[in-house]
This record gives structure tokens, C-alpha cells and sequence, in this order.
């Protein structure tokens, strides 16, 4: 999906994700989409576009927006739906 591959919603998610945990709290700043063709999101856009429209949709300052561009959205763990990679167990040859 791409909400969470956006910008805007690592930002969100980097106010209160410091661990690999990813607990129903630290999405507590992610707002709630409507993924429905009535949204006012056009999700089939790219996610920079997608971005620009959740800048807008939410009002973002100039200064705001500038923030989450320059963040370093790597270190933010996006959940993903394949399982997660153990790096302690033995890999099978």
C-alpha cells in the first residue's frame, strides 16, 4: 500500500517509533485514509504525489513539509506483509 510507503506517514511514525516495536501506539499520529474512490486522495498516483496531496489535505506549513523531506526516512521500520527476516537463525542451503 502505498500510505505507508509516503513521507508524510514515516514522519507520523517517527515521532513515536524508536524501537522495532510496532505497537498499535506509535501509529496513533497516522491519520485514518479512506482508500475508497471517493477519497480525495488520488492513491493511484506515485508516492511523491501521493505525498503532496497529504501536505495539502492536512494543511502542512512550508516549514512542516521541508521537515519530512529532509528527514532520514530509513531508520523508520515500515511494517511489511512479508514475514520479517531472522538474522539469528541459520540459513537453509
Amino acid at each position: 500500500m502505498k500510505f505507508i510507503q509516503t513521507k508524510f506517514v514515516r514522519a507520523a511514525l517517527g515521532i513515536l517509533k524508536v524501537t522495532q516495536d510496532n505497537s498499535k501506539e506509535v501509529w496513533r499520529f497516522v491519520p485514518v485514509q479512506d482508500f475508497t474512490s471517493d477519497s480525495e486522495i488520488d492513491w493511484s498516483k506515485s508516492i511523491a504525489e501521493i505525498d503532496q496531496q497529504l501536505y495539502k489535505k492536512y494543511k502542512l506549513s512550508v516549514n512542516e513539509i521541508e521537515f519530512i523531506e529532509k528527514q532520514d526516512s530509513a531508520n523508520v521500520i515500515i511494517p511489511t506483509l512479508s514475514p520479517p527476516i531472522s538474522f539469528t537463525s541459520p540459513r537453509n542451503k
